[in-house]
């Protein structure tokens, strides 16, 4: 799941089911059932597109740039038209 930080912004992934995280930026203890469900929602889906992403291309998140991911997206929602 990714996490902002309501203090300091800073955005991170934790796999943590824990209810409160830390975050690794400035240390504040995040409550992870106080976050927005529509904007946990939001995050979801963006996950799941990276991952399907991910599947489709065989190239990793943190290897490519945005514009390549914007590509991969526009080519799969011209497809569907």
């Amino acid at each position: 799941m990714k996490i902002i930080c309501p203090k300091c912004r800073y955005e991170w992934i934790t796999k943590s089911s824990h209810i409160y995280v830390s975050c690794p930026s400035c240390l504040q203890k995040v409550n992870l059932n106080n976050l927005d469900n529509s904007f946990r929602m939001k995050l979801f889906q963006v996950e799941i597109l990276i991952r399907e992403f991910e599947n489709d291309t065989g190239k990793k998140r943190n290897k490519v740039k945005l514009s390549e991911i914007v590509e991969w997206l526009e080519s799969k929602i011209i497809k569907k038209d």
